[in-house]
């Protein structure tokens, strides 16, 4: 298990897809991507635990510096979907 894994886990948070990036589809050019990830969290108040955790913000140096960028987005599942 990684160092990002322990600490997701930690609050309840699990890798629950992660992908390699194939093609965008016309129309939706948001940069090139390469790999694609989803993690669950119990609830917003975990995501932020971690995030606030000091060894998360200590290792998301090297996140920031090897990746060209990234997105975080908070979602919440729809009811009967």
């Amino acid at each position: 298990m990684s160092d990002a894994s322990m600490r997701s886990t930690r609050v309840g948070g699990y890798l629950a897809w992660c992908s390699r990036s194939v093609r965008l589809l016309p129309d939706t050019n948001d940069g090139d991507w390469d790999q694609i990830a989803i993690a669950c969290y119990p609830s917003p108040a975990a995501m932020l635990t971690m995030l606030g955790d000091p060894d998360y913000k200590a290792a998301h140096v090297h996140r920031v510096a090897g990746l060209a960028r990234t997105r975080l987005v908070a979602t919440q599942p729809l009811a009967g979907v």
